[in-house]
């Protein structure tokens, strides 16, 4: 009962400070050194008899478990450690080893993150902006000590901790610089206009309909954001973007360039750890643009083997928006009524909204029709869909426009449809434009 404070009301553990949560242990009436009498004092464990799981905290209930356990059977334990605030470069070390295209197991087995004990592992399961779950795997026939294992946890914590402030420099970074990424696993689909029911009144550089094969990705879950993009922006010592006066924080970044949009993945990337997908050589001219007053050309290439964040390529795009795997069809992003899903010529008031609050498509993407057009990869063809390549398209070798989707707050509904395709030259910044991230799986 006494211990209910850390308890909040989904259930899960409020540990502000492991530490604390140790000093509770030690002051139990009767001390055993066994998992099980934890589970009778504390009430903040179940068992699993199905897993093998002795688990923190989850389907608590405010119930208190009183379960037999087999000390010498394996065991897995999660654990959670909770942060006020994740610290910045914690998170961000984190997250580079961890990955943004979803959770996984991963094991820092050279990272200070580790039991210095052969008999466990200590792995990664969740990873959250205040929050890391651990799971401790125990050998076969362990005699386990319940203080000696939370010592191990704290220390290497504490280690890992240490040693990673230092390797990074005391850099930090602002929480609001991890993007909320989505899996979407890869699959066919048709790209295109393929008939009014589906695509409505389409355009001729919607055709034909052609099927492709994709690589699954991550995608953001919204646009890129001012809060997001003005982090970069002090962090490089660039001059931030206009608003127009609409306002900044969670509405998409806006008067941005598809190059603004190259070098804010590639400064994503670094601050993560991750590989950048981009080389950028502002000294060269691009050959391959051939746009004549296009005052920066840069040379941008594309490491396709690289980790890091990156625009989606124009498939990918309408993969993500008609709902991947999910996807049931609609003429918008989630839904045939776009008043439901996009900010519009007709619904907007002549300006950008908050990201999010308009429902998400079948993969769980806000704003993927209206509200900004977003900047992808590719260069644009009005033809290029008759000589695609069927598999992980990315777009012409060559062009004088690079390709931007979604429809936008200015739009009519035509132009906000999941097939419908749009461009600008790559150094326009507009306020209507922003974009969104992508890393490959």
């Amino acid at each position: 009962g006494r211990h209910r404070n850390l308890i909040s009301n989904d259930g899960t553990v409020r540990i502000q400070d492991w530490g604390s949560l140790l000093m509770e242990m030690a002051q139990l009436d009767s001390p055993q050194d066994d998992l099980n009498q934890f589970f009778v004092n504390f009430g903040l464990l179940y068992f699993d008899n199905k897993r093998n799981e002795i688990v923190i905290p989850s389907l608590v209930k405010k119930q208190r478990y009183e379960t037999f356990f087999d000390i010498t059977t394996s065991v897995t334990t999660y654990l959670t450690y909770r942060f006020e605030r994740m610290p910045s470069d914690l998170l961000a070390y984190l997250h580079a080893c961890f990955g943004a295209a979803g959770w996984g197991i991963v094991e820092f087995s050279n990272t200070g993150f580790c039991i210095e004990d052969e008999a466990f592992k200590m792995e990664v399961s969740s990873l959250g902006q205040h929050g890391i779950q651990f799971r401790l795997v125990g050998k076969n026939g362990l005699d386990i000590n319940l203080d000696e294992v939370m010592g191990m946890v704290e220390a290497s914590l504490k280690k890992g901790y240490k040693s990673l402030s230092k390797s990074l420099d005391q850099r930090t970074i602002p929480a609001y610089a991890t993007p909320e990424m989505i899996n979407v696993p890869g699959g066919t689909f048709t790209m295109g206009w393929l008939n009014e029911q589906r695509d409505g009144d389409g355009f001729f550089y919607e055709k034909p309909a052609h099927e492709l094969k994709l690589n699954s990705f991550a995608i953001g879950r919204y646009p890129v954001t001012f809060e997001e993009y003005d982090a970069f922006c002090e962090a490089a010592g660039r001059e931030k973007p206009e608003d127009e006066g609409w306002g900044r924080g969670r509405r998409p970044v806006i008067y941005v360039d598809w190059y603004d949009a190259v070098e804010y993945c590639n400064w994503l990337s670094e601050i993560w750890g991750l590989e950048q997908v981009y080389e950028v050589d502002k000294k060269q001219k691009d050959p391959n643009n051939k746009y004549e007053n296009d005052p920066k050309k840069w040379l941008v290439t594309a490491d396709e083997n690289a980790n890091g964040y990156r625009l989606l390529t124009e498939a990918e795009w309408e993969y993500a928006a008609r709902g991947g795997q999910k996807s049931e069809g609609f003429l918008y992003a989630g839904s045939n009524d776009l008043d439901e899903v996009g900010w519009y010529g007709s619904n907007s008031g002549s300006k950008t909204h908050p990201v999010g609050e308009k429902q998400p498509n079948e993969l769980g993407l806000h704003d993927m029709s209206g509200n900004v057009y977003e900047w992808c990869w590719d260069w644009f063809a009005g033809d290029y869909y008759q000589s695609s390549p069927e598999d992980n398209p990315g777009g012409p070798d060559q062009g004088s426009y690079r390709v931007n989707r979604g429809g936008n707050w200015n739009s009519n509904p035509q132009n906000c449809r999941a097939a419908c395709r749009n461009n600008w030259n790559p150094a326009n910044r507009n306020n209507n434009v922003g974009f969104r991230l992508a890393r490959s799986s």
